[in-house]
């Protein structure tokens, strides 16, 4: 027997937190994205080794932390997380809760920042991304266990279309 308890964030309380990190002034650095995090209500957290990283408690989600990838020069380079619950089992119910989410959020996203450019990836997934006008990139992912979402900093992302990605 599955588990459809699941959760998601709205399509609106993911687009605001995308638009967020948008509309946020970069660089910044670990720290100050933890202080800047702040408003959207997260917090942070230590490892045992004293690495820290974002939590978001505010949105109930099953699996909290969010990815704050530092490039070399300790600059953020992307923000990720989570959207959705994390799915343990995999049924025919939970594939059609995620597909769900995903097209829920992919067209909220695109009255926001117009239609993303969207493609297939392994394991039957989907993804899309937004190139917006401050150089930055918004990404959607959905996978047969989340969907999730990212912002790409400016500087990151030109690494990226520097590289064809």
């Amino acid at each position: 027997m599955s588990d459809n308890n699941w959760k998601a964030m709205t399509a609106q309380e993911a687009c605001d937190v995308l638009d967020f990190w948008a509309k946020t002034s970069w660089p910044m650095d670990l720290t100050e994205t933890i202080t800047h995090a702040a408003q959207l209500g997260w917090t942070a957290e230590e490892e045992d080794d004293g690495e820290r990283f974002l939590v978001n408690e505010v949105s109930g989600l099953s699996i909290p932390e969010v990815d704050a990838i530092e490039m070399p020069s300790g600059e953020i380079a992307t923000i990720s997380l989570r959207s959705t619950d994390a799915i343990r089992e995999i049924t025919p119910e939970s594939t059609a809760f995620l597909n769900d989410q995903y097209t829920l959020l992919y067209r909220e996203a695109a009255t926001r920042w117009g239609a993303g450019e969207q493609s297939d990836i392994e394991n039957g997934g989907r993804y899309a991304q937004w190139d917006l006008e401050n150089g930055g990139r918004i990404g959607i992912t959905v996978s047969t266990r989340s969907v999730s979402i990212s912002f790409d900093t400016p500087q990151y992302a030109k690494v990226l279309r520097e590289l064809g990605e």
